[in-house]
């Protein structure tokens, strides 16, 4: 969102950067707006369903360690996984499960972007 075209979007990416490192989203979910949003519906609902069942089958198959504890929720990413399961490849998945939700939110986005740019100039 940092990057985006919009101006609106621009600034709520740059507002909400530092504050989503720790977990604290409802900056992007409300300012965005992703709830009741149509052009986010689809990758707010089944993209954390995908990285869920990966995890799943991740910690099933011993790829990565089954949890162990249960850390605070305002870790920066990978700092958690690593204290839950204490194996470094956890941490590894976590980046790897960004990756896989960007790619599932991109095209979304720029959808979003697209109808958000054409009401800037609307508004011009």
């Amino acid at each position: 969102m940092m990057r985006s075209k919009a101006k609106s979007l621009s600034a709520i990416g740059k507002v909400g950067i530092v504050p989503s490192l720790f977990g604290i989203n409802e900056l992007i979910i409300f300012g965005a707006p992703i709830i009741l949003n149509p052009f986010m519906f689809i990758p707010f609902v089944f993209g954390p369903l995908v990285v869920t069942i990966l995890a799943y089958i991740s910690m099933k198959s011993g790829l990565i360690g089954m949890p162990i504890s249960n850390p605070p929720g305002f870790l920066p990413p990978g700092v958690g996984a690593f204290l839950m399961t204490l194996d470094w490849k956890s941490v590894v998945f976590v980046f790897v499960s960004l990756i896989i939700m960007t790619l599932i939110y991109y095209p979304f986005f720029k959808a979003m972007e697209a109808d958000e740019l054409k009401r800037e100039q609307e508004n011009i």
